[in-house]
């Protein structure tokens, strides 16, 4: 294969794209978050790195918190990434997998990137797309929805996953 000179946003988007056409095909959820989570921290750190807003970690809901409970949830999403690199620790270690929190990673990687880039790679745009349908009401319900997304009705169900391959597949 030979060796390739890649920077880190390149690096993120590459994981991202991986991660999302890995969900969208039904692959092992594992590897998939290991993904998405990799790709989110690279973005998360270029965005603290470039004072570039993060659409988590700066919301209002999150600042509202007490620091305590800040601390609590970024532990929780630590957790499970780190349980999927190491086993210093823990090399027995065991952990109950929730793959709700992979959609979250990729979503919030997609923003990320986004914020960092000003426009969204399109395996990215469909995945929003996705999450936008299967989950309306954490976006403003159906008319917070339709507001971002007009044309919304005519996306195909979130649990025909085969339809949203197929969208991956259109040439810009």
């Amino acid at each position: 294969m030979g060796s390739v000179s890649i920077n880190k946003l390149e690096a993120s988007h590459r994981q991202l794209v991986q991660a999302i056409k890995c969900f969208f095909n039904s692959e092992d959820v594992v590897a998939i978050h290991t993904l998405a989570a990799a790709a989110r921290q690279i973005l998360h750190d270029i965005c603290v790195a470039s004072g570039i807003k993060r659409d988590l970690e700066d919301s209002e809901e999150f600042v509202a918190l007490d620091r305590e409970s800040q601390k609590k949830f970024l532990r929780g999403i630590k957790e499970l990434q780190n349980f999927l690199k190491h086993a210093d620790k823990d090399p027995e270690g065991e952990l109950e997998f929730n793959s709700e929190l992979t959609e979250l990673f990729i979503y919030d990687a997609c923003q990320l990137y986004r914020n960092i880039n000003g426009k969204l790679f399109k395996e990215g745009m469909v995945f929003q797309l996705w999450m936008f349908k299967k989950y309306p009401e954490k976006f403003g319900g159906t008319e917070g929805v339709k507001k971002a997304v007009p044309d919304i009705d005519v996306a195909p169900h979130p649990d025909k996953l085969y339809e949203y391959v197929k969208l991956l597949k259109i040439e810009r």
